[in-house]
């Protein structure tokens, strides 16, 4: 029997600041797993580290050395078709970090393949696997110019496309989200605006991809946009403000803004806890 199971152990230090010991085990057969290990270089929560609780086969680890090479956080996503889970998580190379990817066959994990390898610092990949089988991982460039790109590779192929610029040429933008809702990909991102950021979503189509603004905000911080989909429900969720999470949901093939969610919890606990909040009133569900 297959099954993805996460455990978190969170240990408040008196005086400082909380942190938490994470194993993610995925695809489990018949008693066996695979484990990733990194670690989170992120202020809040601050100093995460993806850690074995227990004893872990050696071939169950993707990257053992994650943690104390620094890693970034790693992205998951199954495949449909076949069940297993491809990974994708900055890989910190020394001077800058490379995206790095790899995917569990059943019995082990295959080599894991470099989407780049520049000198520049490439961060927050994010991967999905579309329902015919294609593999699409987003991450952003930080650079004199933040740019989101984009690297598909079609089912059953071992040739990935070029990276590919996803957002708009000369305009700053940075931390993608990634979907595959109904059979097409989605990208959204936040981009600089003249004042403050705007959400954007890009979407691949045959023709090549369309960008489209959703939404323009007065925030300069993060607005850590995400896309969600579940069933025939598309929405995605973003850091409006301090104290308030903006949404929209994609209605009669255009995306409309609604009300914002009350965020009074600036923790990433708080975060979660309105973006379910959201989920709730999209699906209509309690």
């Amino acid at each position: 029997m297959r099954k993805t199971l996460f455990v978190a152990v969170m240990l408040a230090l008196l005086g400082s600041v909380a942190s938490a010991e994470v194993s993610y085990r995925i695809g489990e057969v018949d008693g066996g797993g695979v484990i990733i290990m990194g670690i989170i270089d992120h202020s809040d929560p601050v100093g995460i580290a993806w850690q074995p609780l227990g004893q872990i086969p050696a071939d169950w680890i993707l990257n053992p050395s994650g943690a104390t090479r620094g890693d970034g956080w790693p992205s998951v996503a199954r495949d449909p078709n076949t069940g297993y889970e491809s990974v994708t998580w900055a890989y910190n190379a020394g001077s800058d970090f490379d995206i790095a990817y790899s995917e569990w066959d059943g019995t082990q994990w295959a080599p894991v393949e470099f989407l780049t390898a520049s000198t520049a610092k490439e961060l927050d990949p994010r991967v999905r696997v579309a329902s015919d089988g294609t593999v699409a991982v987003a991450w952003w460039e930080d650079g004199v110019v933040d740019t989101v790109f984009l690297r598909t590779r079609l089912a059953g192929s071992p040739i990935w496309s070029s990276p590919v610029q996803v957002s708009q040429p000369g305009v700053p933008a940075r931390r993608p989200s990634i979907v595959d809702h109904e059979g097409t990909i989605r990208i959204v991102y936040e981009q600089d605006a003249i004042i403050g950021q705007d959400v954007v979503v890009t979407t691949v189509t045959e023709e090549g991809y369309t960008r489209e603004t959703v939404h323009t905000t007065a925030r300069t911080e993060p607005l850590d946009a995400i896309l969600h989909t579940r069933g025939s429900h598309l929405w995605l969720d973003w850091k409006e403000s301090s104290d308030a999470l903006g949404r929209a949901a994609w209605e009669a093939d255009s995306w409309v803004v609604q009300p914002s969610e009350p965020w009074l919890d600036e923790s990433w606990i708080g975060i979660e806890q309105a973006r379910r909040s959201v989920r709730s009133k999209v699906l209509g569900v309690q």
